[in-house]
Parts: C-alpha cells; structure tokens; sequence
C-alpha cells in the first residue's frame, strides 16, 4: 500500500519536471538563447541544462531562481509556462 502510494506521488513529481523543463525550453528558445549560453551563464554544463529540459532532473529552488535571473522571467513563469490562456484559470 505504501509504495502504491509513493508510486502514485513519483508520478506526479515526475510530470512537474518534466512540465518545468519544457517551459525552461520554451523560455529560452523565445529568448533566442542557446543551452550552452544559459550554461554558462548558470556556471553549468550544457548537459546539465540538457537533462534539466528533458525532465532528467528536479530542479531546486535556487537553480529556479537563477535560471529565472538569467532569462528575464519569474519562477512562477518556469513553474506554470508562460501561455496567458493557461495562466488565466490559476491565478
């Protein structure tokens, strides 16, 4: 029963990072940033960014925030995307 649970959660946690890479992704591609420039600018790996947009790895709340910095937008534009549409009913 509880690794169901914990199963269940996993899950869940593995879709939010996921989301949270695809809207790093799409931040910095509408930026005209590569990886290796939000690399650098991180001090990190392109291949850390490269797993961070692949859903590869669970950001913490720093590297939210400095990824935030360096493209100019909130964590919560990380978090939840940055389509007004799909803003519009969470707020």
């Amino acid at each position: 029963m509880i690794t169901r649970g914990y199963n269940v959660i996993k899950k869940s946690m593995d879709h939010v990072t996921k989301k949270i890479g695809q809207n790093i992704k799409n931040i910095r591609l509408s930026k005209g940033i590569t990886q290796l420039v939000l690399a650098t600018k991180l001090d990190a790996d392109k291949s850390y960014v490269s797993k961070l947009e692949n859903g590869k790895f669970n950001p913490t709340i720093n590297t939210l925030e400095k990824i935030a910095n360096v493209l100019s937008v909130s964590i919560k534009d990380l978090i939840w995307g940055t389509n007004p549409s799909i803003l519009r009913w969470k707020q």
